[in-house]
């Protein structure tokens, strides 16, 4: 029977014993080989070992009842734990060779590639109409009005020297089929005109009057075709 306070005639359950043999916090047993962190719970070196396993920590463990942190080093040696490793970072992407940015501004320019005006993707048009549509941003746009990924320094058709050809290979076919009509009808008047000069002994207007025909033909044409 537990003590009787004369005073109450009550069971007084401060006068209890107490009973001094810890136990386990993990299986609430008596701990077997046992081991306190550093809040001062105890547990079974077993329980403790199968709850770093489980919790894997790296550097610092939590009492499973408390929750304060213990370093695992601190328990390595007494349990025989290995802490695991702290991962790694991804190793960086090695830079790219100097020369591949060099050999794809090659073959921009030798592809007449263009940017895309929404995202700024370079773009390669293989055939088909002006009307563009970038497959990364869906962003419509105009091929003729785009910019080049890199300024060409070639001669074009659209540069106002038709009759001069193009050295670029990003002209339009359509373009190089206007050129050759343009050139199957100018070539045989500007040949007949300087025969014509070299006969009259090169009189000047003779010239001018050929020059002039030559232009307003040339000029007729490109109406035409533009139509």
């Amino acid at each position: 029977m537990p003590p009787l306070h004369e005073s109450e005639g009550q069971q007084c359950f401060d006068c209890l014993p107490v009973d001094d043999e810890p136990i386990c916090g993990i299986c609430l047993d008596a701990p077997r080989s046992p081991l306190s962190l550093e809040c001062a719970h105890s547990f079974c070196s077993p329980c403790l070992l199968r709850y770093l396993e489980i919790s894997h920590p790296s550097s610092l463990v939590a009492c499973p009842l408390c929750k304060h942190p213990t370093f695992t080093l601190d328990l390595a040696p007494a349990l025989g734990y290995t802490p695991p490793a702290a991962p790694l970072p991804a190793p960086a992407a090695p830079p790219p060779p100097p020369n591949v940015e060099r050999a794809f501004r090659r073959h921009a320019a030798r592809c007449h590639l263009k940017c895309c005006p929404g995202c700024g993707a370079p773009i390669e048009k293989r055939g088909g109409c002006d009307s563009m549509r970038c497959r990364q941003c869906a962003t419509c746009f105009s091929w003729r009005d785009a910019r080049g990924y890199v300024p060409c320094s070639r001669l074009h058709f659209d540069d106002g020297a038709w009759y001069l050809g193009s050295t670029c290979r990003g002209c339009s076919a359509l373009a190089s089929t206007k050129l050759a009509a343009w050139r199957a009808v100018a070539l045989p008047v500007v040949a007949g005109a300087a025969v014509a000069v070299s006969i009259g002994g090169g009189c000047f207007l003779a010239w001018w009057s050929v020059t002039t025909s030559w232009r307003r033909s040339r000029a007729n044409f490109f109406d035409d075709l533009l139509m």
